[in-house]
């Protein structure tokens, strides 16, 4: 009986040390194994630009952020806002923080909605913001349009001033 119980064993740790993985199923049905990869992809920027004239020097108090989208190809673009949303802004300060953030106390209505530029067209984006809040000193302010893949938000290095 003993030897018996022996025999199953060392049957069993055979066939588990003889398990079949997909590469040796292929191998053995006399085809290769392959693996796929993913092709590349190649991120397509949408054609449009953000500019601003905003002064270097903001008072933290109520100011009015404004900046242009302009559409750079030779093709109309269609932005598609996910909401009434059209941008925000963000002021960030040395540590990387964020100070401030535009539509942080504000609703929009969900709608989907369509805008088409013209080559060389602009949209203007105007936020009536209220710094009062935010402490004296230097920060980068990120404009951006909330857009279905939005291009790069405008980085604007600022000094908020006291009111």
């Amino acid at each position: 009986m003993r030897r018996l119980l022996a025999a199953l064993a060392a049957c069993s740790l055979l066939v588990a040390a003889c398990g079949d993985d997909d590469e040796d199923v292929a191998t053995d049905v006399g085809q290769s194994a392959e693996t796929t990869t993913a092709p590349p992809t190649t991120e397509v920027t949408m054609p449009i630009d953000l500019v601003t004239d905003l002064d270097d020097e903001l008072p933290a108090g109520e100011v009015e952020l404004r900046f242009d989208a302009v559409n750079v190809s030779d093709e109309p673009v269609t932005l598609v806002f996910p909401s009434g949303q059209e941008g925000d802004a963000q002021l960030i300060d040395a540590d990387g923080e964020t100070a401030y953030t535009w539509s942080a106390t504000r609703s929009f209505i969900q709608s989907l909605q369509e805008r088409s530029l013209e080559p060389g067209e602009a949209l203007t984006v105007v936020l009536d913001a209220d710094l009062s809040d935010v402490a004296p000193g230097t920060y980068t302010l990120e404009l951006s349009l909330t857009v279905q893949d939005p291009p790069p938000a405008l980085q604007h290095q600022i000094e908020v001033t006291a009111p």
